[in-house]
């Protein structure tokens, strides 16, 4: 599979756990809302039910105190009804006030409206009698007014512990309705308050609508329930709500309320949370795979090209052809660069090899010169023929040695005295000590010594040739030392005692070989000055680059 299909599969694998990881969170923060919602509708519920059974309370505390009354108890009728007219004028929501006897007839009453009515069918009055407590009937519409009213009663007892009658009153439901049209709901919100049977006494919102109806049947199982709790629904008026309900006797005795909130509202912080986040992950899907068809076919599938164009054209013989990629830019480049380094570095050790391959024949043909030189200076020389010989002899070995030494190219580090000292020996004269060597001790790789013994090898044979060396008495000093400021090597050869010096013509193969191999392979500079009293090499180059590894 190309490199730039698995960069798309990549960033595919990528984003999916992203995507993953977005759904989950929102998925958890909907269940977190969810849960809050149901609490805050039950909350809502719970208060509701609270103040409904504050006034369930006081309309009992208003019939205990109605039914202590003596003129009450008496059944005296004038007093009675002067007594629960001024009553019923300082309760608020107090529609009606009255007393019936045990046949169910109203006997007194706070307005004369309705006197000897009877309401001996009345659920509520039959209840009462047979419970002997406080009873909250339901849904009523008034015999006497047609308004719609909510009826409450409890026995009258007399002074022996007898049923002597009934008291009874009604809940204007109008002012239900204003207690909780007063408050202040959260919008989608919707309130119910509902008899024993299910028929709505007061709602919120649309009281028009749903108060007298009676709750579905489908729901009719909430107002007697065994417990309080919450249920999400789609409600008469089509909206989606969470619903908390308290059954009928469960807070409020007698009355169901029930509380909900729209889902909607309660969840539309998180559905936009949701939508966003499918959009961004549409986006940020279509975007990565954008980026990554853009990485593939210009970061990826474009260098490569290019590298394997420059590989091709350099297998065809075209070797001046790069792929001209900077270092540092991103990985391909690094890689192209690199191939350009070592394109770079091919050629020059092409011509490396080229110019050792000149330098060896050079060196044979001027290893006879050197036999020949050393030859006539040794048997000229005063001695026994034996001994001269053997001087002879071993100055040739010595020359073999140092000549072996160059041509064996082995990665192994050398020190520099020795390795100098190596190079001039086959030179030397241990007697008249032509050569005077000071440094301080250093190692340098192979590479660095192999052109320092082939330089002083040239510079030697020179020397021999038209230098200090080619008469009695010359001198050459090395020397070198390490300058510490710059971290460079410094590494000197001065002649003394020889002919005067001219700058040749032009320069000749060693000097051309000093001056290339020598400064490319230590990156070092080389100075050669051609001074009367004596030739003048000196080569600076960075420690970095002679040191061993």
């Amino acid at each position: 599979m190309k490199l730039s299909r698995r960069l798309l599969i990549l960033s595919m694998t990528a984003v999916l756990p992203l995507t993953v990881v977005l759904f989950y969170n929102l998925n958890s923060l909907y269940d977190s809302r969810r849960k809050e919602v149901h609490a805050q509708a039950f909350r809502q519920s719970q208060l509701i039910a609270l103040e409904i059974a504050r006034v369930v309370s006081g309309m009992e505390s208003v019939l205990l105190t109605v039914a202590s009354a003596p003129a009450v108890k008496g059944l005296e009728i004038d007093r009675c009804n002067a007594f629960l007219s001024q009553t019923a004028e300082r309760l608020a929501g107090v529609a009606t006030i009255g007393v019936l006897d045990m046949s169910g007839t109203v006997r007194c009453r706070n307005a004369a409206a309705g006197l000897g009515i009877s309401l001996a069918d009345r659920p509520y009055f039959q209840e009462t009698l047979k419970t002997g407590q406080l009873v909250v009937g339901g849904y009523t519409k008034s015999r006497i007014n047609g308004k719609t009213v909510l009826p409450m009663a409890m026995p009258l007892i007399d002074a022996q512990g007898m049923a002597s009658g009934v008291v009874a009153l009604s809940v204007d439901l109008d002012w239900l309705q204003g207690l909780l049209t007063q408050r202040q709901f959260e919008a989608g919100s919707a309130i119910t308050i509902a008899d024993r049977h299910g028929v709505i006494l007061a709602r919120y919102p649309d009281p028009k609508r749903f108060v007298g109806t009676t709750i579905p049947d489908q729901y009719q199982y909430l107002v007697n329930a065994a417990a309080a709790g919450t249920i999400e629904l789609t409600s008469q008026d089509g909206t989606r709500r969470v619903l908390a309900y308290f059954p009928v006797d469960s807070i409020a005795k007698g009355l169901y309320v029930s509380s909900g909130k729209s889902v909607q509202t309660s969840f539309y912080s998180i559905e936009r949370a949701a939508i966003f986040g499918f959009l961004a992950t549409i986006v940020i899907m279509a975007f990565t795979l954008s980026l990554a068809w853009q990485t593939s076919r210009y970061a990826i599938e474009a260098p490569v090209r290019r590298i394997l164009a420059a590989l091709s054209a350099w297998r065809n013989g075209e070797s001046e052809v790069r792929t001209s990629m900077r270092s540092g830019r991103d990985e391909f480049s690094e890689i192209g660069s690199a191939i350009d380094t070592f394109m770079d570095e091919l050629t020059e050790s092409r011509r490396q090899k080229q110019l050792l391959e000149d330098e060896m024949g050079h060196r044979i043909k001027n290893l006879m010169a050197m036999i020949q030189s050393v030859a006539s200076r040794t048997f000229t020389d005063q001695r026994p023929r034996a001994e001269a010989l053997q001087i002879f002899s071993l100055r040739l070995r010595s020359m073999i040695d140092a000549f072996a030494v160059l041509g064996s190219g082995k990665q192994t580090a050398a020190d520099l005295r020795s390795l100098v000292v190596s190079a001039i020996q086959p030179f030397d004269n241990p007697e008249k000590t032509p050569f005077s060597v000071a440094g301080p001790a250093l190692e340098v790789n192979s590479k660095a010594a192999l052109s320092i013994s082939m330089a002083l090898h040239e510079l030697s044979t020179n020397a021999v040739k038209y230098g200090s060396l080619s008469k009695d008495g010359g001198t050459v000093a090395i020397s070198w030392d390490v300058r510490a400021e710059d971290n460079v090597l410094v590494f000197s050869w001065e002649e003394s005692g020889g002919p005067e010096v001219q700058a040749p013509a032009k320069s000749g193969f060693g000097s051309l070989m000093i001056q290339t191999a020598l400064a490319s392979q230590t990156e070092g500079e080389v100075e050669t000055q051609f001074a009367p009293a004596g030739l003048r090499f000196r080569l600076i180059a960075p420690l970095s680059r002679l040191a061993s590894t």
